[in-house]
């Protein structure tokens, strides 16, 4: 009965990873589409507005909700039985945090906005998107940890393309202040489906409050506070110095580069989304063989899927940018391999996640990020912007490093092929160099990517093909 029951959560997990990540590369797609239409309409400073109020928005989604959201994973697994009052105990924790934090900012509001450069408006949405978000990531989390692969699916496909469209929609038609378009229409449907999982929640937990649920969910999200202003500050620190030590121009094409590069990472942290919490799962009956052999697999996703970015990328900068960013194509290749590395210390966080030591993520997030920002120190001014694309990987790499250590002082058991995750790092790596120096040669570039796909794909075709048996049965 227990390997039947087993079976059935690997075969919805597959499925859901793979539902998951088809909707997200649709969605994809779409907004790369419409990435020429945005820059076209939307002028230069009210898209640097709207891209402001999002870090923004993340960043105090961390500290006003305390990142307790970061706990639902593990608490689903904790409180199987009470799972809706701890939702909703959360809920209710956050709807009080954020209202307090909401109180200081309203009393010192002019503080506040000439430092953030923020309209009464732009205030009001700074807290009204916190709140909604918190309850859409509490309510896809739930989702993605009991497997409801359909559900999700029908949110990312209406959300995803109707925010693209709703965003151009309103951009056209706003005389002035014309981010707000860009802010409303990309963050609306999240906002109608947040407020929906809010209320749905919290009838479904009978508006509990319970000390014992919000003092378990702390003592998890508090340590990871630093870690994820860390992460944050990893991701946004070349920008920044790129800005202050070249200008502005070359921080405009850094960027550009790094979202490209991020659609890697964005349809792997998809995957993850639903491996973290399986992965619990299988930790808890200590069934750690299982683990062992589907992270292989995902460690050569990863890899055919880098290669593959890497080998479009120079024609998709062709396609979708102006000429003024095509230096770009140049750094797309070594940041992808930042990617691989962001994505997979993923595999090592949630060891140490699973047995609390939170404080250790936090001290290993920092400890990366501060060796990122000197490295930047040192290389920008000598090399120029372009080292910022290769500090990024050595900060990634590092963190990955970091994570593996932790993970094995903590758990020594044999749940990751460790070897052959830093071989397929080694490959990634080697492959990116390849790219960079091949991005003139299109043939020989797309002949070597594609033959390297071919072989991967060959090396792994029986893990695949076991795979494929879950997914089926």
């Amino acid at each position: 009965m227990h390997s039947e029951k087993n079976l059935s959560d690997n075969t919805k997990t597959a499925r859901a990873a793979l539902v998951n990540t088809t909707a997200n590369i649709i969605m994809t797609i779409v907004a790369m589409l419409m990435i020429p239409i945005t820059t076209r309409i939307l002028h230069t400073g009210d898209l640097g507005n709207a891209v402001s109020f999002f870090s923004i928005r993340n960043i105090c989604l961390n500290i006003f909700t305390l990142a307790s959201y970061t706990a639902v994973n593990r608490g689903l697994l904790e409180f199987h039985d009470n799972k809706f009052e701890f939702l909703s105990s959360l809920l209710l924790f956050n709807l009080v945090t954020i209202g307090l934090f909401g109180l200081v900012y309203g009393i010192f509001r002019s503080f506040f906005e000439s430092i953030l450069g923020f309209t009464p408006l732009l205030s009001f949405l700074l807290f009204f998107s916190v709140l909604l978000w918190m309850s859409y990531t509490i309510g896809t989390t739930y989702l993605l940890y009991h497997n409801r692969y359909k559900t999700m699916f029908c949110i990312t496909m209406c959300i995803g393309p109707f925010s693209q469209f709703l965003a151009i929609f309103l951009i056209l038609h706003l005389n002035s202040d014309k981010y707000l378009g860009r802010i409303i229409g990309l963050d609306g449907f999240y906002w109608i489906i947040g407020f929906l999982f809010l209320i749905l929640i919290l009838l479904k937990g009978h508006f509990t409050f319970k000390k014992i649920y919000i003092k378990y969910a702390l003592s998890l999200s508090l340590p990871l506070i630093p870690h994820l202003l860390a992460q944050t500050l990893l991701s946004q620190s070349d920008i920044i110095m790129i800005t202050n030590m070249c200008n502005s121009d070359k921080s405009g094409i850094y960027s550009m580069a790094y979202t490209i590069a991020m659609v890697l990472y964005a349809l792997l942290s998809q995957i993850m989304a639903v491996w973290s919490p399986w992965c619990y799962r299988r930790l808890n009956e200590k069934n750690t063989s299982v683990i062992y052999q589907y992270s292989k697999v995902l460690y050569f996703v990863a890899l055919i899927m880098s290669i593959g970015l890497m080998m479009i990328s120079p024609e998709a900068v062709s396609l979708f940018l102006a000429d003024s960013y095509h230096e770009c194509m140049y750094l797309i290749p070594i940041i992808i391999v930042g990617m691989f590395f962001l994505f997979s210390y993923t595999f090592f966080y949630d060891i140490e996640y699973y047995h609390k030591k939170t404080i250790l993520i936090a001290v290993a997030s920092i400890l990366a990020a501060s060796i990122n920002i000197v490295l930047n120190l040192i290389f920008i001014p000598v090399l120029g912007y372009i080292a910022a694309g290769y500090t990024t990987a050595i900060g990634y790499f590092l963190l990955m490093l970091l994570h593996m250590i932790f993970m094995k002082k903590i758990d020594n058991r044999k749940i990751y092929n460790i070897p052959m995750l830093f071989i397929a790092s080694l490959f990634v790596l080697i492959f990116a160099l390849l790219m960079v120096y091949l991005i003139d040669y299109i043939f020989l570039r797309y002949l070597i990517g594609i033959l390297s796909i071919l072989i991967l794909l060959f090396f792994i075709r029986k893990d695949i093909f076991s795979f494929l048996k879950v997914f089926l049965s």
